[in-house]
């Protein structure tokens, strides 16, 4: 079983994740920090823990998701990233927004792997399948981890909400799709970490998450 160790970064809360697995390989997931104790606090974990970083997942391209990546991929360097390069117009959304609020553009200039085309990629010995997830941006992913049955959701999917649609290329038509067909249709006992919030389980979205009433009838509706 992996193990996952979670901080929470930056001014809107968000969630980065460090997964590691029996062989002390990492990945970590929407490295996410602006301040240098921020920074620190990831890289001091990875460190004690002795951990081997090879991988960098990036659920979409808000800039409270992707404010570290350039600088933890430089302190990385033999880690892939994994980013969608159909978030061009997300890229540009934040370069415009981030000077309203005081902080300096995100860096977008980091190298990777480009998910756009891609449904997974072996991780050792686990799979890491990649779920295309458009509806909160046009290029959102979400990452599921086979073996473990654990879901990144980035901010497709939170406990008892879903994402915003009301962005440059979000869509709230293609975020239900999203959710209905490819996240909640995993198995009930897949955790979901998400990019916001406490985590929770498939099938306690299923029963309680409003905005996901009624699943089977919207199923039943596309046969």
């Amino acid at each position: 079983m992996v193990s996952i160790k979670t901080f929470e970064f930056n001014l809107l809360h968000t969630n980065c994740y460090i997964v590691s697995d029996e062989d002390n390989f990492a990945a970590i997931v929407d490295p996410c920090y602006f301040r240098e104790d921020e920074k620190k606090a990831l890289n001091d974990y990875i460190s004690a823990k002795g951990l081997k970083v090879d991988v960098i997942l990036v659920t979409h391209g808000h800039f409270d998701h992707v404010y570290g990546v350039a600088d933890c991929a430089k302190t990385y360097p033999s880690a892939k990233v994994y980013y969608n390069s159909a978030e061009e117009k997300t890229n540009e959304e934040s370069i415009r927004n981030c000077p309203l609020i005081g902080l300096d553009a995100p860096d977008y200039s980091f190298a990777y792997e480009d998910v756009r085309n891609m449904n997974g990629f072996d991780w050792h010995s686990r799979t890491i399948k990649i779920l295309h997830t458009p509806g909160h941006t046009e290029g959102g992913v979400c990452y599921f981890i086979e073996n473990d049955h654990i879901l990144f959701s980035g901010d497709t999917l939170f406990k008892g909400t879903i994402g915003r649609t009301d962005m440059l290329t979000g869509n709230y038509d293609d975020i239900m799709e999203s959710l209905m067909k490819v996240i909640m249709v995993l198995p009930s006992d897949t955790d979901v970490l998400p990019g916001h919030g406490p985590a929770t389980t498939i099938a306690d979205e299923a029963l309680t998450n409003p905005m996901l009433q009624p699943i089977d009838e919207f199923l039943e509706s596309e046969e």
